[in-house]
């Protein structure tokens, strides 16, 4: 019998008596102008579930009328035909209507083939225990992402023992899905206003949610995809054909089915662990969905500002509804493991207030996990520089985002709210061409920001409370390389750097076996650190408290191994969250950074040999250090003379190694510095009396493993190397007799000398 709907929707019934075997389902089979799979779909269904005709309606979603026409020549189907782009919720409502006085409905799209006894396990689970509306199968590209013919996955189904149970949903996918007659019967027809396949179900979803009843992910039933599916609405009417329309009827800007993995995976527990967790934001309630999935003894808790969404999450957690500014969040001292911010900071009006409130939420051992946005994406700064910054409906300019973030504007919120940072991970938007890396490396030169701050589309931080020996602590402030570069060479600035070595000494702390302690080489390095009379001299010290991207795995090794908290509490005692330091490893261009084998620190060489580019230098520096002798570093100075110092605790001869330089200052434009924790002291010294000097540690000896380019420290004949072991061993052959020629002064009783 050929009908026609209310609204024009034709179909045809075929009249049968139930026969023995009927399944007690419809299985409504949408096809897109694709007989063959239709085919192969109905055998499947046949042979693997059972199913005959009584259980199948066909629904044509074509326009070319093929598959309506291979349907009436059997003459053996149920069907319905929509005509063009036929309102989705329609067809099903009226095929529903039509088709399914009593039976559990299941909705199935033509390329998908459920695979063995999928169907009946849906329908063994479903309405089972009154509160399962509606059951989802599993993808088969779960446990087989390789494509393999039907047999072939079959037999790998079989051999197939997932270990995780049935998993709570939040959204039903169009594409399969069985739900329950009483699921329906409660519920009611699919919503006619929405136009997009997906956003219809999304809202049914929702509204199953809504009234209590459950959305079940089966692990062990399975259907296999055998082609790729192409959505026509989303294709034809666009993909955002329904967000108007969805936002007025719940009160959301966002419908967020997906979970944040990277967010969930940050939690380090066993799954069998008891411990709490709160999501602030938590929107509808997904990430705690998939908490309870993974952590089923897990105490879930949620904040949400927007009532339809905390109604929504109290599905899965204990939710309140509320903005968490205004005013300390509901729970007490000390409740929470974890407290989840999964892109939610940047929609706060002061976040970092926020973030400091919640130290008293955390249990000892908390951790705070965020998922932050980057401002300084290279997609928002390409748009920035042709002028535009054009907010958007999703994305990193969002319109509702009213905070911003960088790298470093993220690391000193923690830190100052009192948070020791464990981690501060990121992600990257792929399949990047090639202009897009060169367009990134043009920006961290021009810019001085690493490349990771360019690339970083979303940062992962996961923190914890600061204990007694992080009180104090900060991130200090740096200034970029081609900065520090640009105030010496323009603004005539000097540097002082003060490294591991020059703090061990401020604490008292044996460390350079070529300068003791000394009491005032200790005070005096204090001094400079946490001077504020001396504008003329910028303070380096190493950009390694944050971020390690840039080293290699050695060096990065190395740095966590020092950085204690010990350590870090005593760097942070001499140091200022109100200045801008230089970069210490600025003049260690090469041997420790992850680029060692690119053109990077090529670059960096030639940035740094601009500082002496035509200048008159005198290099002062310990005997055998030979700055600059046997290549071409100092290549482009105008000249080059040398004060030798002592090779050990040169601060033994500061008096005179400083009365030397004065005498000298009128054979130099600029002095550079070699001569180990006294540089720093030095550098200050001179720039306070109006002479330039720069301290220039190990750059000739980075210099010279960079040409030798084996992306390691290697001995280097005729000069002191104090990182090489049998380094301390030098000789005096062969050395070029201009060499001795620049020496103007010698307080070095002529033995090895430390850089």
């Amino acid at each position: 019998m050929t009908w026609f709907s209310e609204t024009g929707i034709r179909g045809h019934r075929v009249r049968y008596e139930h026969e023995e075997g009927h399944m007690g389902i419809k299985i409504l089979l949408t096809v897109y102008e694709n007989v063959e799979m239709l085919e192969l779909n109905l055998e499947c269904l046949r042979i693997m579930s059972g199913a005959g005709h009584e259980d199948v309606v066909i629904i044509d979603m074509g326009t070319d009328r093929e598959v309506t026409a291979w349907v009436e020549r059997q003459k053996e189907w149920d069907y319905v035909c929509a005509e063009g782009l036929e309102n989705y919720a329609r067809i099903l409502n009226t095929a529903i209507a039509e088709f399914s006085a009593d039976e559990d409905v299941m909705l199935l799209n033509s390329n998908l083939v459920c695979l063995g006894d999928c169907v009946r396990r849906l329908s063994r689970i479903c309405g089972s225990d009154g509160m399962t509306g509606a059951v989802i199968p599993s993808d088969f590209a779960e446990i087989c992402p390789e494509k393999v013919d039907i047999a072939q996955a079959l037999d790998r189904i079989g051999r197939t023992r997932r270990e995780r149970g049935e998993e709570l949903a939040m959204k039903m996918p169009f594409q399969c899905v069985y739900m329950a007659r009483c699921f329906i019967n409660d519920i009611g027809p699919l919503d006619e206003s929405l136009l997009l396949p997906d956003n219809v179900m999304l809202d049914y979803s929702l509204r199953g949610i809504s009234e209590k009843w459950k959305l079940i992910t089966v692990p062990d039933a399975f259907v296999y995809e055998m082609v790729p599916y192409a959505d026509v609405y989303a294709v034809f009417l666009g993909a955002d054909a329904d967000r108007e329309s969805l936002k007025a009827k719940w009160d959301m800007n966002y419908f967020n089915g997906v979970p944040n993995e990277e967010l969930i995976r940050a939690i380090e527990r066993r799954k069998d662990e008891v411990f709490s967790v709160l999501e602030v934001g938590c929107d509808c309630g997904v990430n705690l969905m998939r908490i309870r999935n993974e952590y089923p003894e897990a105490a879930l808790f949620g904040m949400e500002i927007n009532p339809g969404a905390a109604g929504i999450a109290s599905e899965f957690g204990d939710v309140v509804c509320g903005n968490v500014e205004d005013g300390d969040p509901p729970y007490e001292d000390g409740t929470f493991d974890y407290i989840l911010f999964g892109d939610v900071l940047e929609h706060l009006r002061d976040p970092e207030k926020v973030v400091g409130r919640c130290r008293r939420l955390l249990r000892a051992g908390g951790k705070i996990i965020a998922s932050i946005p980057n401002l300084m994406h290279y997609g928002v700064l390409r748009s920035l520089m042709g002028g535009d910054f054009a907010y958007q409906d999703t994305g990193l300019l969002d319109r509702t985002h009213i905070h911003f973030f960088t790298y470093n504007e993220i690391v000193r919120m923690f830190w100052r709210q009192g948070y020791k940072i464990d981690s501060c991970t990121y992600n990257v938007l792929g399949n990047m061409k090639e202009n897009d890396r060169r367009y990134v490396a043009e920006l961290a030169k021009m810019g001085g920001g690493r490349e990771f701050m360019y690339l970083a589309y979303q940062y992962l931080v996961v923190a914890g409370l600061a204990g007694e020996t992080d009180t104090g602590r900060f991130l200090p402030r740096f200034r970029s390389d081609e900065e520090t570069i640009r105030l010496i060479t323009q603004e005539g600035m000097s540097l002082g750097r003060f490294g591991d070595g020059e703090f061990a000494i401020a604490f008292d702390i044996p460390r350079q076996k070529f300068q003791r302690p000394d009491p005032g080489l200790r005070d005096r390095i204090r001094q400079v650190l946490t001077q504020t009379d001396n504008p003329a001299l910028l303070i380096g010290i190493a950009d390694h408290y944050g971020g390690l991207e840039r080293f290699n795995a050695q060096a990065a090794r190395g740095i966590r191994m020092y950085l204690t908290d010990e350590t870090r509490a005593q760097h942070m005692s001499l140091l200022s969250p109100d200045r801008v330091y230089s970069d210490t490893y600025m003049t260690r261009p090469y041997v420790i950074h992850m680029d060692a084998f690119t053109d990077g620190p090529r670059g960096r060489f030639e940035s740094l040999k601009k500082i002496w580019e035509g200048r008159r230098v005198i290099i002062v520096e310990g005997a055998q250090t030979r700055l600059g002798v046997g290549n071409d570093l100092l290549g482009g100075a105008a000249g080059v003379r040398r004060i030798l110092a002592p090779a050990t605790d040169s601060f033994d001869r500061y008096e005179d190694i400083l009365a030397v330089c004065e005498e000298c200052r009128e054979m130099a434009d600029m002095f550079l510095l070699a001569i180990g924790p006294s540089s720093g002291v030095l550098a200050y010294d001179l720039s306070r009396r109006g002479i330039q000097a720069v301290d220039v540690g190990h750059v000739d000896l980075e210099y010279e493993w960079f040409l030798a380019g084996k992306g390691t420290r290697v001995e280097v004949p005729n000069k002191y190397n104090n990182e090489f072991a049998g380094g301390d061993k030098v000789s005096d052959a062969d050395l070029p007799e201009n060499y001795y020629e620049e020496i103007i002064a010698d307080l070095s009783n002529r033995v090895q000398g430390a850089g």
